[in-house]
């Protein structure tokens, strides 16, 4: 089937042309990290994922995609590679949280404009770029301020309801769970306080949900009911067309894939994705690319599991971040679209941060010795 180019669908042109002009300004820094990579010992989950999207690359290039393809396969490597090597050299500081708080306040305006300006029906009333709040928001909660971080899932709370986006609610809800376990196993004492003032603001938030159902004529609700009925919003009928196209694949395209969201050339004039990122990467990347991307989950699911068992401060963020990173990959197309800047940066500093402070830890233990 030739390929079909719905750059269109992506962005602009000059969305392109800024991203192009990113890759190439951070070109030389790239360079560095390179050498610094193949020369030091580092994190398995973050080398895993920057093999993936090395591969990423390789494959829509093999496929012939278009070029402007290539740009956003490559685009995922940045945010990951440097926030990485930064944060596991320099301490997160004050500069970081204003700018990750800003970054979140934008994202959340933008979708206020949106939500004003856009015209819903029963069927279409839901914002995708609620997602873009959603995995931002656990940036916000690495801030010192129980001020800011309570501002934050208020914030998260209403545009996920509001959106009416079935899986970003799910994705909220059971990462919210996950975190307040997680926070209350990594200091329990400390935390108690925290953890029942948390847990009575997320009543607030529950009756506030209830409040919301029935402010927007339980659309929620319904959108859930129909849950069956619409099969997913169509999920079920393009995954089955996804995995017959796979079993007639030849075997250059079961190991190499068909390139970068190829599966929108099967939806035809719709041009939707899989909506499941493991099934998504198995079209476009193949057997090759799909062992990548789950040897890059495993271990990062490891990650956190060893610093949730170590009670490091930060572990309880990041099982929030792999939460929501999960669900909405089950459900939705996070590792293409630039939902995936954001997780990667957070993924990059939280490995970082674990890392610099496991060496000032080793470095001081060696000295009292």
């Amino acid at each position: 089937m030739p390929a079909i180019d719905n750059t269109a669908e992506m962005g602009t042109m000059d969305t392109v042309f800024s991203e192009t002009v990113a890759i190439i300004a951070s070109l030389p820094y790239l360079l560095f990290a390179l050498k610094d990579l193949l020369q030091k010992k580092h994190d398995k989950t973050v080398k895993y994922f920057l093999v993936f999207f090395v591969w990423a690359v390789i494959a829509t290039v093999l496929n012939y995609r278009a070029p402007s393809y290539i740009v956003f396969a490559m685009m995922p490597f940045f945010p990951l590679l440097i926030s990485y090597l930064y944060f596991r050299k320099y301490e997160l500081d004050k500069a970081f949280y204003i700018a990750f708080f800003l970054s979140f306040l934008v994202i959340s305006f933008r979708y206020l404009q949106i939500y004003q300006t856009a015209h819903f029906n029963a069927d279409t009333q839901h914002i995708g770029v609620s997602y873009f709040a959603l995995v931002t928001f656990p940036l916000v909660l690495l801030h010192p301020s129980k001020t800011v971080r309570m501002a934050a899932w208020i914030i998260t709370l209403l545009i996920v309801t509001s959106s009416i986006k079935r899986g970003g609610l799910i994705a909220f809800s059971a990462g919210a769970v996950v975190y307040m376990v997680c926070k209350q196993y990594v200091s329990p004492k400390k935390r108690l306080w925290s953890f029942i003032l948390l847990l009575l603001a997320f009543i607030v938030f529950s009756a506030s949900l209830i409040y919301a159902i029935s402010y927007f004529e339980s659309e929620i609700l319904d959108r859930i009911a129909r849950s069956r009925d619409d099969q997913g919003s169509g999920r079920l009928e393009i995954w089955k067309m996804v995995i017959d196209d796979i079993s007639r694949s030849d075997t250059f395209s079961l190991l190499c894939g068909h390139g970068y969201l190829s599966v929108r050339d099967l939806t035809n004039d719709e041009g939707l994705p899989a909506h499941n990122d493991f099934l998504e990467v198995l079209y476009d990347f193949g057997i090759t690319g799909l062992v990548l991307y789950l040897a890059a989950w495993f271990s990062m699911i490891g990650k956190t599991i060893r610093m949730i068992m170590e009670k490091n401060e930060l572990a309880p963020v990041l099982a929030l971040l792999v939460t929501v990173f999960f669900i909405l990959s089950m459900i939705s197309i996070v590792i293409y679209y630039f939902q995936i800047t954001y997780i990667g940066i957070a993924l990059g500093l939280i490995i970082g941060q674990y890392i610099l402070n496991k060496s000032r830890m080793s470095v001081v233990h060696d000295s009292c010795q």
